[in-house]
């Protein structure tokens, strides 16, 4: 059974590919076809044996990249599934979707302006205070890695609204990003809210109203919420942990990511600069967590991706990602389920990477069908936190 499910996400991968977008506050990208991620013309072709098909995003925002993609978010294939590595090319991230089409929009690689590491020394800009009025992690170390940690970031929600010094809410109408002009992104007290000591991102059905979104504005019924550090908080290396509960639903049509997206593009358009999806669902597939680790090789590389996370999905669960100049491990509650080498060395991943969270309708495979896909779906985010390695 899991074989036929890991052909199936192969494929939701590839559609999700078709993606379109930038984070919020940064120039807008080119979209992809990530599916916001993009989709990924071959993924499905290249995925490791018996791996599930996942869908591919059918994003078509097209606004021009910026000549300094800074912060730009492109969609890929993610919006589909694991399968491809054209996740976050426009932006079409998760809904995010994927980003989709990163593949298959294949952008323009205009390279970023800023500058690469030149060590392996862990990098970081913090945000000026968390939720709490503290960056302390709760005194807690990232489950399952020995060592020294420093604590670098830090919001418990127990606030009563977004805190704008970690997060900024990524809108369509400000960066184009979308996951197969499905759901529009926008920033309200229904999509993006904080309550009870949680995050709460929400897909939901709405009067029609259209999603401006330049020339490739759109009529639809739905919108959904996603944040980022983008411009507030990055970092080059180290633990990243998310603790959160998954909608419930077990049909297709909803995608939730927790990511990683490059600061600058500085090796070029996605998935060249690189992007890791260190937990990814597609409600086509209950219980099941398909991190993808994105860059120009991973479309051959068999490590990229993993069928192997299996969650309860009717808990909160601790999904993290150890970042290394030589490897990055993706956790599950404190236990490894995707070890990954890249084989590029340590580029595209030697640069500052902020934190991306969506809540997404579907796309491809995973498409979302009115009568079927259950709305309003929302992520419960409990904590978001970060650490660098002791010196």
């Amino acid at each position: 059974m899991w074989s036929i499910i890991a052909a199936a996400v192969v494929t939701l991968l590839m559609v999700a590919a078709a993606g379109a977008g930038t984070l919020a506050g940064t120039p807008r990208a080119t979209a992809t076809a990530h599916g916001a991620r993009g989709q990924q013309p071959t993924a499905a072709a290249q995925q490791p044996a018996g791996s599930p098909v996942l869908p591919t995003s059918t994003s078509t925002s097209t606004s021009a990249q910026p000549s300094t993609p800074t912060g730009a978010l492109v969609a890929g294939p993610e919006a589909a599934a694991p399968a491809g590595d054209a996740h976050v090319a426009a932006a079409s991230h998760s809904s995010r979707p994927r980003q989709p089409a990163d593949a298959a929009s294949k952008q323009s690689t205009q390279s970023g302006s800023s500058t690469q590491p030149t060590s392996a020394t862990t990098t970081t800009t913090q945000p000026t205070g968390s939720s709490d009025g503290s960056t302390s992690c709760q005194g807690t170390t990232p489950l399952g890695l020995p060592g020294n940690w420093t604590c670098t970031f830090d919001d418990e929600f127990n606030g009563t609204s977004l805190n704008t010094n970690n997060w900024v809410p990524q809108v369509t109408a400000a960066s184009g990003y979308v996951n197969g002009a499905t759901a529009c992104y926008v920033d309200n007290p229904d999509t993006i809210s904080v309550s009870g000591g949680y995050l709460n991102l929400t897909a939901l059905q709405v009067a029609p109203f259209t999603c401006e979104d330049g020339s490739n504005s759109f009529t639809t019924s739905y919108e959904a919420g996603m944040v980022s550090t983008n411009g507030l908080f990055d970092q080059t290396y180290g633990a990243f942990e998310v603790d959160a509960k998954l909608p419930p639903s077990v049909v297709e049509g909803l995608q939730e990511t927790m990511w990683l997206y490059p600061q600058t593009l500085t090796y070029g358009a996605w998935p060249d600069s690189g992007e890791i999806d260190f937990a990814e669902f597609y409600s086509e597939y209950p219980g099941l967590d398909v991190p993808y680790i994105h860059y120009a090789d991973s479309s051959t590389d068999p490590n990229a991706t993993s069928y192997d996370c299996l969650i309860n999905q009717d808990a909160f669960n601790t999904y993290g990602v150890d970042w290394t100049p030589t490897s990055i491990t993706v956790m599950y509650n404190g236990q490894p389920c995707l070890v990954d080498t890249p084989s590029t060395g340590s580029e595209p991943f030697d640069q500052p990477f902020f934190i991306a969270l969506t809540q997404a309708l579907g796309v491809g495979t995973n498409a979302f069908t009115p009568s079927v896909t259950q709305l309003p779906a929302t992520t419960q985010i409990d904590w978001v936190r970060a650490w660098a390695p002791a010196s």
